[in-house]
Order: C-alpha cells, then sequence, then structure tokens
C-alpha cells in the first residue's frame, strides 16, 4: 500500500527535484527524431519558456541517463555520442567578470568552467563502470584510466591518481577558486585553457581506450543567459570552432537576448556555426499526446501499475504514433479529469438559483434597455437554454429589435442562432460567473481546458493536475485504488485551476530583476480584460490580447521594449504577428496574448478570441505609469464599456506593488 499521497507525485515539476537519471522519467516527444542533440555534428541552441522543460530535455542527453542502471543494457553504439551538463553557479560566475577581476576574469573563467567539466567527466567514467554495459575487459580498462603525468604537474599531484579519483581534486580546485574569488590578490589558483585543455584530456585519456575511442563529447550549458556578456563570448568562439571529439551547445530562455559576438570580429550565426530548437515548437503539435503520456507515467509511478511504454526509449516511438494507442491515452487522462461541454455548461448554469437570477436580471436590464415593455419571460425557454442566453446578451446590444428578436426565438430561427453561439456562448457564460466571486465556472475543468491553459508548458500542466488532486485528497480520507478507478469531480477541478492562476500570479514578484513590476502589468491587463468580459451586450466577447495602435515598442523607447521582452521572456506574454486587422488604422505588427494561466483568476476566456487597441499613451499607463493614471484610464474603460458597479476589491492591491524605475 502506498501511504504518500498522490499530490506529492505531481508536486515535483522542476528537473533540479528529480535525478540526474532520468530513463524512464522523461517523455519523449513525438518528433524527437528532428531534435536529438547527440545527432548533430554541431552546435545547438535550445530555446524555451520558463517551465518548457528544457533542462529535462538537455539531461535526457546526459551520462547519468545514458549509462543508467534502468537499463538492461548499454550498448556500444550509445557510446558514440555522450552528453555532460552543466550550469553555472550564478553566485560563482557573477564574480567572475571583467568589472571585478580586470583582466584576470578570463583566466579565472577559464578554470571554473574546465574544473566543472573535468568533475564530470570523473563522474562519467565512475557511471560507465557501474552500468549494465556487458563487455568486462572495456569495463577493467576504465577503472584503470589515470590522469598523465602534465595534468599531474598542473595540479600539483605526486601520486598516481585514477580519472574516478579526479573529482575530489577538481573539488579542491574549486573551493581554493572560491576562496581566491573573495580575495583575489594575485593570480588565480590554479590556470589553463578550459577548451584545449578538455581536449587534450579526451584524446589522450579518455579515446585511448576502445569503448570511446570514437566517442564525441557534448557539453550542454544551461542557464546561458546568466552568463556575463564577456562569458558568453568566450563560449561563443568555442562553439564557432566546435567539432568531434568535443562540441559545446547552449541553452537559454526563449527571447532572452544573449550576444552573438565571439572573441574575433565574426559572430556566431544559425546555420553555419550552430542549429536552433524551439521546444515549445517542437512540443505543440503533440502536445496532447505527450501532456496524456506525462500524466499517465506519474501516475503509474503512484499506482505501481505497469507502464503504458518505456517513454524515454526512442525505439518505442513508431508504437506511440500509433491512432489506437494514442486515443487510449487521452481517453483514460480525459476520465481522470473530466470536463463538461458548453451545453452542459449552461444546464448546470440554469440550476443554479443566482446564476439563474442573474440571467433574468440580465434579460431585464435589457429589455429596460431597449425600452421594450415585452415580459421577460418571452425570451427564456428552458429546452432552449442556449438561445436563451444568447437573448440575454442581445438585448444589450445597440442594433437588435426586441421584437424581431423574440419571433427568430419563437420560430426557433436554428440559423439565426446557430453563429451567434459558437461566437458568443463562452463569453455570456463567463459574464454570469464573474457577477459572483465565490462561484468557479466549470468552463475551466477539464483535461482538454489544461492543454489550453498551459499552452505546451509542462510546469504549468503538472501544477494545475497537483492542485487538482490536493483538493481531491482534502475531501476523500479512502485510498486510492487503480487508475481507472480515478477521477476528480468538476467542481474539485475548478477551485483547484483558480488556485493555481492566483499561485502562478503570486510567483511573478520572484521572476528575474523586475519580478515585481511584471507582476503589476498582469493584475492591471488582467483586470481590464475582467472589465471588457463585464460587458452586457458581449459585443466584443473574449478579450484578452492587446495591439499597439500606430505605434511599435522599438529601440528609442527603452523602457518599453524592456518591460514586453521581459514579458516574454518569463511567459506572461505571447507575441504573435497581427494578421487580423480589424480596420485600415490598425497597422500594429504584433499582437500580445495574456497568458491563459492567468485567465481563470481573472474570470476570461482562454481563447484567442478578441483584442483590445492600446494607444502609447494606454500602454504607458498599464506597463510604466504610477497606479494615479493606470486607474484613470480603468475607469475611461469603465465609462465607455457602461460597467455600472465596478469591482475595484481584489486580493492584489497594486499600490502596495513597487513602481517601475
Amino acid at each position: 500500500m502506498n501511504h504518500t499521497k498522490l499530490s506529492t507525485i505531481f508536486a515535483k515539476n522542476r528537473a533540479e527535484e528529480l535525478p540526474d537519471d532520468i530513463w524512464n522519467k522523461y517523455v519523449l516527444p513525438l518528433n524527437y527524431e528532428d531534435a536529438n542533440l547527440l545527432s548533430f555534428s554541431k552546435s545547438t541552441v535550445v530555446k524555451g519558456g520558463r517551465g518548457s522543460g528544457k533542462t529535462m530535455f538537455l539531461k535526457y542527453h546526459c551520462y547519468p541517463t545514458i549509462f543508467s542502471k534502468n537499463k538492461q543494457e548499454l550498448l556500444e553504439n550509445e557510446l558514440n555520442n555522450i552528453g555532460i551538463y552543466w550550469r553555472p553557479d550564478t553566485d560563482f560566475s557573477n564574480m567572475i567578470t571583467k568589472n571585478y577581476l580586470d583582466e584576470n576574469w578570463k583566466v579565472a573563467f577559464n578554470a571554473y568552467i574546465g574544473l566543472s567539466i573535468f568533475s564530470e567527466f570523473s563522474k562519467l567514467i565512475t557511471n560507465f563502470i557501474a552500468s549494465n554495459y556487458k563487455n568486462e575487459n572495456h569495463i577493467n580498462s576504465a577503472k584503470e584510466l589515470i590522469i598523465p603525468d602534465d595534468f599531474k604537474e598542473l595540479f600539483g599531484l605526486k601520486d598516481r591518481i585514477r580519472i574516478t579519483d579526479f573529482d575530489t581534486i577538481c573539488q579542491k580546485y574549486r573551493s581554493q577558486l572560491n576562496d581566491w574569488l573573495n580575495y583575489p590578490e594575485g593570480k588565480p589558483p590554479i590556470i589553463f585553457g578550459a577548451n584545449q585543455k578538455l581536449l587534450y584530456f579526451i584524446n589522450t585519456v579518455i579515446r585511448v581506450i576502445e569503448p570511446f575511442e570514437n566517442t564525441t563529447f557534448h557539453i550542454f550549458i544551461d542557464e546561458f543567459e546568466n552568463l556575463a556578456k564577456e562569458q558568453q563570448i568566450l563560449i561563443n568562439s568555442w562553439i564557432k570552432h566546435s567539432q568531434s571529439p568535443l562540441i559545446f551547445h547552449i541553452a537559454y530562455k526563449k527571447h532572452y537576448k544573449v550576444t552573438s559576438d565571439t572573441l574575433s570580429n565574426e559572430q556566431i550565426v544559425d546555420v553555419n556555426d550552430y542549429r536552433i530548437i524551439d521546444l515549445e515548437k517542437l512540443y505543440e503539435d503533440n502536445f496532447e499526446i505527450l501532456a496524456s503520456e506525462i500524466i499517465l507515467s506519474k501516475l503509474n509511478s503512484y499506482f505501481k501499475e505497469e507502464p503504458i511504454y518505456n517513454l524515454s526509449d526512442i525505439k518505442l516511438i513508431e508504437k506511440r504514433r500509433k491512432k489506437l494507442y494514442q486515443d487510449d491515452i487521452k481517453n483514460r487522462v480525459k476520465k481522470i479529469f473530466p470536463s463538461l461541454s458548453r451545453v452542459e455548461i449552461v444546464i448546470e448554469l440554469f440550476k443554479d438559483k443566482a446564476l439563474y437570477n442573474k440571467l433574468e436580471k440580465l434579460i431585464k436590464d435589457g429589455l429596460n434597455y431597449q425600452k421594450s415593455k415585452l415580459d421577460y419571460k418571452l425570451f427564456i425557454d428552458l429546452d432552449r437554454k442556449e438561445e436563451s442566453l444568447i437573448n440575454a446578451i442581445l438585448l444589450h446590444r445597440d442594433k437588435i429589435n426586441p421584437n424581431e428578436l423574440l419571433k427568430n426565438f419563437e420560430e426557433k430561427n436554428i440559423s439565426y442562432y446557430k453563429d451567434l453561439i459558437n461566437n458568443n456562448l463562452v463569453g455570456s457564460i463567463l459574464l454570469i460567473y464573474t457577477s459572483y466571486q465565490n462561484k468557479t465556472c466549470p468552463y475551466y475543468a477539464g483535461f482538454e481546458r489544461f492543454i489550453m491553459l498551459s499552452q505546451a508548458n509542462i510546469r504549468h500542466l503538472l501544477e494545475l493536475c497537483h492542485q487538482s488532486i490536493i483538493e481531491y485528497e482534502k475531501r476523500n480520507n479512502k485510498e486510492f485504488f487503480r487508475i481507472k478507478n480515478f477521477s476528480i469531480p468538476i467542481e474539485i477541478q475548478t477551485k483547484a485551476v483558480r488556485n493555481t492562476s492566483k499561485t502562478q500570479i503570486d510567483k511573478i514578484a520572484n521572476l528575474g530583476k523586475y519580478g515585481k513590476d511584471l507582476q503589476k502589468i498582469v493584475i492591471r491587463l488582467g483586470k481590464i480584460f475582467n472589465l471588457s468580459q463585464k460587458r452586457d451586450s458581449q459585443s466584443m466577447a473574449e478579450v484578452n490580447q492587446f495591439t499597439l495602435k500606430s505605434y511599435e515598442i522599438n529601440s528609442s523607447d527603452e523602457d518599453g521594449e524592456k518591460l514586453i521582452n521581459e514579458c516574454k521572456v518569463w511567459g506572461i506574454l505571447q507575441e504573435e504577428n497581427n494578421n487580423k486587422q480589424t480596420t485600415d488604422k490598425d497597422n500594429a505588427r504584433y499582437l500580445y496574448i495574456l497568458h491563459p494561466i492567468f485567465a481563470p483568476y481573472f474570470g476570461i476566456s482562454d481563447r484567442k478570441k478578441r483584442k483590445i487597441d492600446l494607444s502609447y499613451e494606454e500602454f504607458k499607463n498599464i506597463f510604466i505609469n504610477r497606479e494615479e493614471e493606470y486607474q484613470k484610464l480603468y475607469d475611461k474603460y469603465s465609462n465607455r464599456w457602461s460597467i455600472s458597479n465596478p469591482s475595484k476589491d481584489s486580493i492584489y492591491n497594486t499600490n502596495s506593488l513597487l513602481d517601475f524605475i
């Protein structure tokens, strides 16, 4: 019997919380053959937003996973390409800059990165020896690998040192380097050129034994954006000249502006020097399948049932592409996280007395707006609930004639209502639910909605599952039995989704240098989109996007450009080309979409439907200016959209947030 709470399985949504060996824990995307880092003969740049799984993706290609003890056998061809993962310690690397060390920064940085990777080579050989590799002679050869004499001299060693013990030596010198950085007098405790020394080490030590004689070693540098510009330039120079047996790769947050400069007058150039892998693009076509497999693999690890397949094994990808398999796993996850159709949501809305009363009030107010004496009850038919809900918003539109509307309603004119329902039903549902802060809308529940809310972001997906299971555990003390018996009710999911949305807003404050500022932007945008959602007419339904009228953020506006880019880097805004221009004056190139994960908290749509066009002054009032200017903008929109009692109370008081610098 498993006494661990199921929610803890989903709580681990960061690669740092998992072991380095992720064999049978990492789910390969179905189009992985196009992105196998170990198959490339040149460097790669891996990009992805926060929570897109960059670190897990890199670690899949590295020696702890390649040499995993969970593999029944390690094949010789798996030794042809081996990855080594390295992520700079920011506390350490931030001290190794020209500003702090003058010209000594380069020798110190070479020593730092060199020692770090030498340590990994030592652990690589140790892992190889402990693996399920069958050739005992090769294993014994690896055990006897020793540090060459010139390395012994460099590190001040007298005794014969095996490579498996080299990690301890490297850690000792890293500690000395750290001490020197605190009081950088004279030269660093050890000096060598990392790139050339690593190449020499590979060619004279590692590749002299048979299992590694043809091996190419791939160094994956994660969080490249956290390195200083001069450090990036040095690594770019190594990328420029990368070739077997040592190839450098980098990974960083999408949209982050890193340098392409090298130590020479040249720059590293896409295609010529490296390939780009965009993880979000890699996932997006098959994300529903990937998400299903991730969820089921985690549930299997709890319920101890047989996994569907070994989802880390590239040889099984073809089987996972079969429609029968994909339909099965999607249906299994949909049973765990069920959803309501829009028709079913409307049925539930009519059952709720308070929500039904709001519907009646909307119709009464609409008839008053139209100055019509028709009985409001004529516009409600319990057998035609969707049309009744649409009537409630149409009566608030200037071009609607109540008598003609009633005629179409009574004649059951399907063609009249078809497009209206398709375009306005979701907005109408959200309109009624946003009238009550204590009610959570079932529209956001279900696996398919989780896919929309997470937008190919694995961390968001896992958090939605995690919060749903936490709420389930609060209300159910009984044991879980089998996956097939496990299903989380809609009302539990809806509360969990709102909790997740709120939590993600809370976390923004800790994102990078401008976290407080980004949190303010999300709250301000969300409140305006929420205000739009409260328009009784829903003539511009489901607004969650904006453009900038007759203005583009560019280098002449440093604050605007910086904040827009920070929003993109941290996944707060999604930028797309503005292909749908609504007017002749709409000349904005880009469309900015508030990430759907924030939609449930603000009671707005997660779908890409409508936008508002902001003037540059309005943009500044949301992104840059103080609360007084923003409140004037909020009040202006409230008056323009005829929102009689806009809610000004929120758990977020934007006055308490830091102002922009």
